[in-house]
This record gives C-alpha cells, structure tokens and sequence, in this order.
C-alpha cells in the first residue's frame, strides 16, 4: 500500500510544534523527528511524517502554504525567525505495506531520572511501587522525553518536589514538565505557554494521564501568583529576557529550575541569576547530537 512522506526541515526549537501541527491539524498519522546540532546558529531539524495515500486532503503546494500560516502565527506569538527556520517541506509517495509500523521502531520505554518513565501509548509498562508513568506520543509539542533538555528539568523535578509544593512551569509545551510535577505530588501546578497549540496539547496529555493542572495562553508576566518551584525549558536568551519575571512568581527560598541551554549561552543564564538576585544551587550537563545541553538550578534569596 503506498503512503507519503512529508519532510520538512525546521531549526530545533520548533521541530516538535511542527510535529504536533502535521498531526493535530493536518492529519499525518506518525511523525519521526531528527535533531541535528551543526552549531548554535544552524541548529536545524527534519521532521519525517507519514500518512496513507488519501489520508492528506491537500495538495503539496497546500501543505506548503499551511506550513508557512502556522510558522507566520508563531512570529506572532514572538518566536524569531532563528528559532523556527524556513519551513520548507518536501512531500514523496513510496511504496511500503508495513509503514503504519515501522516508524515505531524509534520508540521506546524510557527511564528517566529514578522515578519517571515515559511510555508511548502503543506499549505496555507497568510501573514498579516507586515510579511514575507517563503516557505520551510522539507529536505532542515540545516534549516526548527525548529530549536531553526534558530529562534534565524531569531528573531536577524529581529532587525538589513533594506533596508541599506548588509548581509553574514556564513553556510547558507538551506539558510533560508539568505532568510530571503533578505525578511526582505536588499539591498544585499551573502552566502556561505563547503557543495556543501547546496549551491545547498540554491540557490533552494531562487528561490522557489523569492529572489535574492548569494551563493557558500567556508568559511569566502573565502569571500572579507565586510557587515553590519555578520551571522554564525555554531558550537561553528567552531566560535571560524574563528573569525579573521568573524571579517575581518565585517564592522566597523557592527553587527555579532553567533549562533548554546550550553549554556556550549557559554563562548568560547564570550571569542573568546572580544579576537578579538568585544564587546558583547545581549545574547539570547531557550531551545530546553533538551540543552540550545544560541545566541550571537556582534558588530566590529574596
């Protein structure tokens, strides 16, 4: 049976909105990402998404044009230009009966940090007495646990909350962070995203997993109360930008845990912590497809 293959190449701070938009909003039935790490300012992604032949109702020249909107919007959420990338696709029909399986092969159970596993749907996974499972598929934006930047937020999440803590998480995305901050006991967590997709997404993940959280279309300035933890898995240069927000909606002694740093803009990021009042408690580092990923966890000394 023939299917199509729609690649699209996007720099990698978008690669998993680009994915959840080709599945939620035009229909593909699987997407594979592939994160390639050249160097900081040509960091790109290919996206792979499959679908069966009538499945897609529009035209490759329709699937461009729709690309582009989305990726417009976006620049009108405030993303740059340098974190999306051209969005240019490229759409070919091939031959292969087994294809609606064979791009699960690149997903697995993962264990993460000492207590959380993250689990596609199609799989079975009982959790043993002192872990946490969650259900997620790849697609969803911003966060299937692939990502080394999402382990380091999960590894810290798992060390500093408790059944006593609130937690926002700033750039939820997928609102894995969030989900898991949940699962992990905290008695309260708020979310909030630029992106109206990762908010829809998010608030369908925490549904899927049975978990209670709020999310809404916003950023750190946005959000009036204050929390034990605070989480941003953003960009460098976003953190360093709202840090007198993220500092305003931490309480005193509360722990803010940022990631999505490249090793060479880490400095920035603690540069912008000490500037703002914050004293640096950790710095973890992963290496991921050739970069350094860094994650730095301070605390508000008010």
């Amino acid at each position: 049976m023939a299917y199509f293959e729609l690649i699209v190449k996007v720099n990698s701070p978008s690669v998993e909105i680009a994915s959840d938009f080709l599945i939620s909003e035009i229909g593909f039935s699987a997407v594979i990402t592939e994160e390639e790490y050249v160097h900081l300012e040509n960091t790109f992604g290919v996206i792979k998404a499959y679908s069966q032949e009538g499945e897609i109702e529009f035209s490759e020249k329709e699937l461009q044009q729709k690309l582009f909107e989305k990726r417009d919007s976006l620049l009108e959420c405030g993303f740059s230009k340098e974190d999306l990338g051209d969005w240019i696709c490229l759409f070919t029909l091939l031959e292969d009966e087994s294809w609606a399986d064979n791009w699960k092969k690149y997903w697995d159970v993962q264990k993460i940090g000492q207590k959380t596993v993250i689990c596609p749907s199609w799989m079975e996974y009982t959790p043993k007495p002192d872990e946490i499972k969650i259900e997620l598929d790849p697609g969803s934006a911003f966060g299937t646990g692939t990502h080394p930047t999402t382990r380091l937020c999960i590894r810290e999440l798992e060390k500093y909350v408790d059944s006593n803590t609130t937690v926002v998480d700033v750039g939820c995305g997928s609102g894995i962070l969030s989900i898991a901050a949940k699962m992990l006991g905290a008695k309260e967590v708020d979310g909030v995203d630029i992106d109206p997709d990762s908010v829809r997404v998010s608030n369908e993940n925490a549904q899927i997993n049975n978990t209670e959280c709020n999310f809404w279309q916003g950023t750190a300035v946005d959000v009036k109360a204050q929390y034990d933890v605070v989480v941003a898995n953003i960009l460098a240069h976003v953190i360093v930008e709202i840090m007198p927000d993220l500092k305003n909606i931490a309480k005193d002694d509360a722990i803010l845990i940022f990631s999505g740093i490249i090793e060479e803009k880490a400095q920035d990021v603690l540069d912008a912590t000490k500037k703002h009042g914050l004293s640096v408690v950790s710095q973890e580092i992963e290496l991921g497809n050739g970069e350094n990923w860094v994650c730095i966890v301070a605390k508000n000394n008010a």
